[in-house]
Order: C-alpha cells, then structure tokens, then sequence
C-alpha cells in the first residue's frame, strides 16, 4: 500500500510540475526577500512599500548578473577563435616535443591518441 501511495504520489508530482516548479521558485524567493521586508518595515515603511522595493531590488540584482553574463559571454565568443588558434599551436609544440625527445613519429602520437578516445568511450 505504502508503494502505491508512493507511486502516485511522484506521478502526480510529475503530471503537476508545469504549475509546482514555479511555485517552488516564487516560495524560494519569497523566503529570500522576507528577511529584507522585515528590515524596510522595522524602518517604519508601509508594508506594501517594502515588498516593491525589496522586488525591485530583487529584479534589478537579476538583471545585472544577467547583463554581466551576457557580456561575459560575448566576449569569450570574440575571443574563441583566438584561443582556438592558439590550443592549436600549443598542440603541435608538445606533438614536435615528444617527437623530439622520445622519437614518437606524429602518426604513432595519433595513434596513440586514437587508441585512447576509444578507450574512454568504450568506458
């Protein structure tokens, strides 16, 4: 009895996760901001006004960190082809290192590599 309570109990939860996922979050954020509310009331702002600003805090917080990640990534997308060129190089100089210190040919090396991509995706 108890596993078919536990059953439904996960199938219901995954037929209403479309309206309970965003509950969880709005809760989240509400226990988040209520420390900040008490704190905008104990200063004798209404109640109404304390919430609108601790949500505008709220969101304008959101929107920067959104608006630096965007930036952030935008950057790192102007620069991939630099260090695209740049991993290149640094693998030909260890490719011609090992060439040159323990005599491994470049197609031995790339066997060697092959040999070893097909071992991790056999794990």
């Amino acid at each position: 009895m108890v596993m078919l309570g536990l059953y439904l109990l996960f199938y219901l939860l995954q037929i209403l996760q479309d309206i309970l996922v965003p509950l969880c979050f709005a809760l989240l954020i509400a226990v988040i901001l209520n420390p900040i509310v008490n704190k905008l009331i104990n200063w004798k702002l209404p109640r109404v006004l304390a919430i609108a600003i601790a949500l505008l805090t709220a969101i304008l917080i959101f929107l920067g960190v959104v608006s630096f990640l965007t930036i952030q990534f935008a950057s790192f997308s102007e620069l991939a082809p630099i260090l695209e060129e740049r991993g290149t190089a640094i693998f030909q100089e260890i490719k011609t290192w090992l060439n040159a210190k323990f005599g491994l040919s470049f197609k031995e090396q790339e066997g060697m590599i092959n040999e070893g991509l097909q071992e991790v995706n056999h794990i």
